[in-house]
């Protein structure tokens, strides 16, 4: 398994740092065995330079990891739509572009959710949003009864949401049967965060 206690620190780490993080996790999840010696440097470029990268830095360590034949046509597809989309598209993209590679038959679906996200929704949208589809697509069978309700506060409150629901995200895809304890001890901060915002 992943180191989790890193993976929990991440939570604790610069505000801006989840765009990069985000895809660090999902991968470790995915790929544990070979999966930080080629994320590590990467976590510690997103906290130094996070604007440009993902990028570069992206289409090196996926293939690095996963390694698949098709790597590079789903690579190439998000290249595009990072030129086009908006600024911040690559902390979003990185991570379906694993997805992508992994579960190539739903892939779209939810790819194309996070590009309307982008461009409807407001700028920070991208950052709250896209982890937590790409977590539902990694833990499908009892997921959206906690996440769904992230999805929800990442568009209408983003600047409270990561500090409550995150732990349970993460956890939720870790350590399924300890999510619905931490869940519940954030609840009543869900629902007044949800309150004053409808």
């Amino acid at each position: 398994m992943p180191d989790t206690t890193h993976m929990i620190a991440c939570i604790i780490a610069p505000e801006n740092t989840w765009s990069s993080i985000a895809a660090c996790i999902i991968l470790g999840v995915i790929a544990p065995e070979n999966t930080w010696r080629f994320v590590a440097p990467c976590i510690i470029l997103g906290v130094i330079s996070q604007e440009n990268t993902w990028g570069s830095i992206a289409p090196c360590i996926i293939p690095g990891v996963i390694a698949p034949e098709n790597t590079w046509r789903s690579i190439a597809s998000c290249i595009i739509l990072g030129v086009i989309s908006q600024e911040n598209t690559w902390g979003s993209l990185a991570p379906c572009i694993i997805l992508g590679v992994i579960a190539r038959e739903n892939t779209w679906r939810f790819i194309a959710l996070c590009i309307i996200l982008g461009v409807v929704a407001p700028e920070k949208t991208w950052r709250f949003v896209a982890p937590c589809i790409i977590l539902d697509e990694i833990s499908q069978q009892n997921t959206w009864g906690s996440i769904a309700p992230c999805i929800i506060l990442g568009v209408i409150a983003p600047e409270n949401t990561w500090s409550s629901i995150t732990p349970c995200i993460i956890l939720g895809v870790i350590a399924p049967e300890n999510t619905k304890n931490i869940y519940f001890e954030n609840s009543s901060r869900i629902e007044k965060i949800l309150n004053k915002k409808t």
